[in-house]
């Protein structure tokens, strides 16, 4: 990894995880916050009662994951800030505690009603897994759901099936056309440049709100590298870059290719 983004770059998947704990603007983020009421009362109650079969039934392996989620919970309890990715610590342990928890409840309500029915020692890992399923599936559907939507947006802004008249199909249509110059493509929404398979530099390949507001990637910084890479291309899309646009509009090298709203695209002038 450190050969493929060079030594100087590594800050950039580091350092904006670390300086997030100092800002102001990211410390409304903590785990009550990321975990819905429903959500949370859904793991609290399914999983207590996992806990509680397993005392019963003496399946003592599954203090592992007990010990799992309530050490994660006590890790991110304090932490700020507390990003979706980093749930997983939480939700892992708790769904497969909760799946356990079902997995028995379907067992008994089947001996419950029929005592002569005898299960196959084989049905029960398919049980087990069903119940671990359908409860991911409860605990992360509106996520997953909400993940969906963002895809099929993307999608459609991107692809065959947009509108001519969506903003970003139009920009992305200018950005793809062929052009020898184009070699790089410096731009606050890197996935436009992985769609249309154009370079980016890496100090810019994962420029989010995150690394902006920790002050990872400054304006000052992104001149420099324009300086460096003198891209074909320019697309600002997130943020407004007062500074860099101020330079670009003064800078005889490029010009204003195209601009609507809150989109640019500037192009390198040919000699």
């Amino acid at each position: 990894m450190a050969f493929l983004v060079g030594y100087d770059n590594l800050y950039l998947l580091i350092d904006n995880h670390v300086s997030a704990r100092t800002i102001v603007a990211f410390q409304d983020i903590s785990l009550n916050s990321s975990i819905k009421n429903y959500y949370g009362l859904f793991l609290s109650c399914l999983t207590a009662l996992g806990i509680l079969i397993a005392c019963l039934r003496k399946q003592w392996k599954i203090i592992y994951f007990v010990s799992w989620l309530l050490t994660a919970f006590l890790l991110l309890l304090q932490h700020r800030p507390v990003w979706y990715h980093q749930l997983l610590l939480v939700y892992i342990p708790a769904v497969i505690l909760l799946g356990y928890a079902i997995g028995e409840i379907i067992t008994k309500v089947f001996r419950f009603r029929d005592l002569r029915l005898r299960f196959n020692q084989q049905i029960y890992p398919i049980i087990f897994s069903l119940a671990i399923l359908v409860s991911s599936i409860l605990l992360i559907g509106e996520q997953t759901k909400n993940t969906l939507g963002e895809i099929k947006s993307w999608h459609d802004s991107c692809g065959y099936k947009t509108p001519p008249s969506s903003l970003e199909h139009q920009f992305f249509t200018e950005i793809t056309k062929s052009d020898a110059q184009t070699k790089w493509l410096v731009t606050d929404s890197p996935m436009f440049a992985f769609r249309a398979g154009i370079l980016v530099p890496p100090s810019t390949a994962v420029l989010s709100w995150k690394q902006v507001t920790t002050g990872n990637i400054t304006e000052e910084q992104l001149i420099d590298v324009i300086n460096k890479y003198q891209p074909g291309k320019i697309f600002f899309r997130r943020f407004k870059w007062p500074k860099v646009t101020n330079f670009l509009n003064v800078n005889e090298n490029y010009q204003l290719k195209k601009q609507e709203k809150n989109l640019k695209l500037y192009v390198k002038c040919t000699k």
